[in-house]
């Protein structure tokens, strides 16, 4: 668990909500989640208020994610992501009939003479329903429950899809007209919803209509920044040495900005790279660790070989040779101490790690 009280001395006296932003910038710390005040502003706004959802827009690996489960951990409530991908839909979603038991209904109506020429109020009943999750949040008693609608620019843009969307949004309930009722919160409290983008700065504003945005807090998560992910691949491959992650946040940084991928490398990616090569026991990033590795940084054929092709290069950048050069990633040097360093040093936050490691001459 990391110190606090630095991060704590950068919110400002006079900040709405002051106790409020220190408060979640603690607790969020605690599960090893780290947020700007404002960031913690908008999060508090949103938890105590329940009226909208709370947009995270940003690149992969920014930690949109990441930070609405880091959230329900730390509150100790019930979580349900609803991942959407192209051809979602209202059974996901929402809810849908189960077939099966609609058969065993209309045996059972048939059977005693009750079928009628209805049979719609025979097979649709509640306990022929099958819940999508946004369903089952509602019917959850927690009065705490977090909803996370994952890379929502990825639904389909069916206007019908949309309108139960929004409901859902906007009055945390959703119309069954085969039942002629609504599900609403069985706690009587709405869910936390939070909503997740990859589009980019302004993507998500293109890809969700006014009514959605105007119900909404927004918060905009970029790529973290070379300190910051490399105090964040210290914590996710704890046993790789400290040169080797300093020349994977350099490497990724470098091969970001000079190789033409046709699928730009996540945080994601490089945290799974750095864990394999902790897996591996690398000591010592070369040619033939990259060579090994590099399906876990490009995915595409094209991006492998690209990458590969500019290997040589980016290793040469990232050599303590050229760290002096005004246009490459300063590095300063560290000796043996800096491998075993104490508790208490560990315990240094993202914004002192950030400075005194990684900086961008």
């Amino acid at each position: 668990m990391k110190n606090t009280s630095d991060n704590i001395k950068t919110v400002p006296k006079d900040m709405l909500r002051r106790n409020d932003v220190i408060w979640w910038m603690k607790h969020l710390e605690m599960v090893d989640h780290y947020v700007e005040p404002e960031t913690a502003l908008t999060i508090a706004n949103w938890w105590d208020d329940r009226q909208g959802p709370l947009i995270l827009e940003g690149p992969p690996g920014g930690g949109k994610t990441s930070l609405a489960k880091r959230i329900a951990e730390m509150m100790g409530v019930a979580f349900y992501r609803l991942q959407c991908y192209k051809s979602i839909g209202k059974a996901e979603a929402l809810y849908d009939w189960d077939r099966n038991v609609q058969g065993v209904l209309v045996q059972e109506a048939a059977k005693n003479n009750l079928l009628g020429e209805d049979v719609n109020k025979v097979i649709y009943q509640k306990n022929a329903m099958l819940l999508g999750l946004l369903g089952q949040s509602l019917e959850d008693e927690d009065s705490n429950v977090i909803v996370l609608i994952d890379e929502l620019d990825k639904i389909p843009s069916e206007e019908a899809f949309e309108g139960l969307l929004l409901e859902f949004l906007e009055e945390a309930a959703i119309t069954i007209p085969e039942l002629n009722s609504r599900l609403t919160p069985k706690s009587g409290k709405r869910p936390h919803v939070v909503i997740t983008s990859n589009a980019g700065r302004g993507g998500l504003k293109e890809s969700l209509s006014h009514p959605v945005l105007r119900r909404g807090r927004y918060i905009y998560l970029p790529e973290p920044e070379p300190g910051r992910q490399y105090c964040i691949l210290e914590q996710c491959a704890p046993k790789l040495p400290k040169q080797v992650i300093r020349d994977v946040v350099a490497f990724t940084y470098w091969a970001k900005k000079l190789v033409g991928f046709e699928k730009p490398i996540a945080l994601s990616e490089t945290i799974m790279w750095a864990r394999t090569l902790e897996m591996c026991k690398v000591t010592h990033l070369n040619r033939s660790v990259i060579e090994a590795t590099i399906a876990e940084l490009a995915k595409r054929e094209r991006d492998k070989t690209v990458l590969l092709a500019a290997t040589d290069r980016l290793l040469k950048i990232i050599y303590k040779a050229y760290y002096q050069d005004r246009n490459v990633l300063h590095f300063p040097a560290q000796n043996n101490q800096a491998d075993q360093v104490s508790n208490n040093q560990q315990n240094t936050t993202i914004k002192e790690v950030s400075r005194k490691l990684i900086k961008i001459r």
